[in-house]
């Protein structure tokens, strides 16, 4: 446009030469955009300080400007020296009242432009200011709609590595997915999921894709080691234009080809999970984009592999927690029991809750109910301990008074040191009388015949787990014909006869 703009400038104003320069803002600079007769001030990129040289005068006083006969330190491009132009005359090229850049024109002889000519050429620098302003607009629109559209495109492809559908793929699935289309987003070659062991000082390949060997090979490698065991140690995206011995000790990199990776962190809650690379068999600049893409990518295997990692977990809690209470509680002669466990409402909440019957070698029966802070497989492991120490004690023969400082210094010596409640009873061979130490648990509940309840209160004992080793004392209740006793509606035992809860 500007080209075709000049040969018609030459041609009404019959000159030899006329050029175009541009502001450019950032260096408050004018530079040559678009010449005739004066090409190679275009080629050579000539470049000039506003308020420099005829040019710059015309941009710094934003008027046109002539100049009749061409002298030395007139104007600083030499190229107009060395072409002999000797009568000059510009004029700004302005929007709005701001200042695009200067055109101007020359001619090879001396010559006296007229106010027609001036007012001719700054007719014509106005319509170039605005076929400028539009043609800026429009290259301005043009790149914004295509960085639209380019971080529309971005956004399907977070989506891809997000949606909803992979929560409910086993891991090995999600992760085969996942690096599919991180490989087909990033038009990497390769790519390779790596995750920390349980010592937390190495890194194992878990799943991959164009080096599926890695896998199969076990591959494992220290944190702070080569190109994965950097990731890990730095916590923060790497990349690598060039796979260099030294910098990346896998062989299978070097075997395949790889050029150029990319890798970022698997992190969740600040714990390190593993890391996520991918690979090119060319060398490559990956963008910042690439690694957000890659980082988002990331994220989503962090959550899917600590989604697995609980969910393993509270599998394998649930099925000790199963295993440890009594699928049937027993029903010694003149007593009966029920019971009924309900789980939080949050399947994820198994722990430590736990009741038994013990029936005792002399026709006594011992009653326990317990329940362990927190939830999960630590939860469910002292729950495991605890009952298994208190059966212990009790088959021994041990009042409550007695068991109570064994269990609460066995608490103590426990790995998993967590607080316990509990509430532990012995009913005598003769049906009469319940004895029991109560150890910061819900004290139980007396329903008698005629229909009227009463709370037990007792003297507490500290929860297991404490530093308090206590000196127990029991409470006696007396048993009648009928009468029923509830502990934290969880466990309900009655007499033959009377009313079953």
């Amino acid at each position: 446009m500007l080209d075709a703009l000049l040969v018609r400038i030459v041609e009404i104003l019959q000159v030899d030469t006329a050029a175009i320069l541009l502001l450019d803002e950032q260096t408050n600079e004018l530079a040559a955009r678009a010449a005739h007769g004066l090409e190679e001030e275009v080629e050579q990129g000539f470049r000039l300080p506003v308020g420099a040289g005829f040019a710059g005068r015309v941009a710094e006083e934003m008027r046109p400007v002539f100049i009749r006969d061409l002298q030395p330190g007139d104007a600083v491009n030499p190229l107009l020296y060395e072409k002999k132009i000797r009568s000059l005359l510009g004029v700004p090229l302005i929007v709005e009242g701001h200042l695009l850049g200067v055109l101007h024109v020359g001619s090879l002889t001396p010559r006296d432009f007229a106010t027609d000519d001036t007012t001719v050429l700054q007719v014509v620098a106005d319509r170039v200011a605005l076929a400028i302003d539009h043609a800026r607009l429009f290259e301005s629109e043009r790149a914004a709609r295509t960085e639209a559209e380019h971080a529309l495109d971005r956004l399907r492809q977070l989506q891809a590595v997000t949606e909803s559908a992979l929560a409910y793929m086993d891991l090995a699935d999600l992760l085969e997915t996942i690096l599919q289309r991180v490989t087909a987003m990033l038009q990497a070659d390769t790519a390779a999921v790596l995750l920390v062991n349980q010592d937390g000082t190495s890194l194992t390949a878990r799943a991959a894709k164009g080096l599926e060997e890695e896998v199969e090979r076990g591959f494992t490698l220290p944190i702070g080691s080569g190109f994965a065991g950097r990731i890990a140690n730095e916590r923060r995206p790497v990349f690598l234009p060039e796979v260099k011995p030294g910098l990346v000790v896998n062989p299978l990199m070097f075997e395949k080809g790889v050029k150029s990776l990319l890798g970022v962190p698997l992190i969740v809650e600040r714990r390190l999970i593993g890391v996520l690379h991918v690979g090119s068999l060319t060398p490559r600049d990956f963008t910042e984009s690439d690694i957000e893409l890659l980082q988002a990518a990331g994220d989503r295997v962090a959550l899917a592999i600590e989604h697995d990692r609980l969910f393993e977990q509270h599998r394998v809690a649930q099925m000790l927690q199963r295993s440890l209470l009594p699928s049937e509680l027993p029903q010694p002669a003149g007593l009966t029991f029920s019971a009924r466990y309900l789980p939080a409402a949050a399947k994820r909440l198994v722990g430590g809750d736990w009741y038994d019957v013990i029936p005792l070698p002399d026709g006594r029966v011992g009653i326990v109910i317990g329940d362990v802070v927190g939830h999960g497989l630590e939860a469910a492991i002292l729950m495991g301990a605890l009952r298994s120490a208190l059966q212990a004690y009790a088959v021994q023969g041990l009042s409550p008074a007695e068991t109570a400082p064994l269990l609460a210094r066995f608490a103590q010596t426990t790995v998993n040191a967590r607080m316990a409640t509990y509430l532990y009873g012995v009913i005598d061979a003769e049906r009469r009388a319940f004895s029991f130490v109560n150890g910061s648990h819900p004290s139980p509940l007396v329903v008698r015949p005629d229909g009227t309840a009463e709370i037990i209160e007792s003297p507490l004992l500290p929860p297991l787990g404490t530093a308090v080793m206590p000196g127990a004392e029991e409470t006696r209740i007396e048993l009648s014909p009928g009468m029923t006793l509830a502990f934290t509606q969880q466990l309900r035992l009655g007499g033959r006869g009377g009313r079953r809860a």
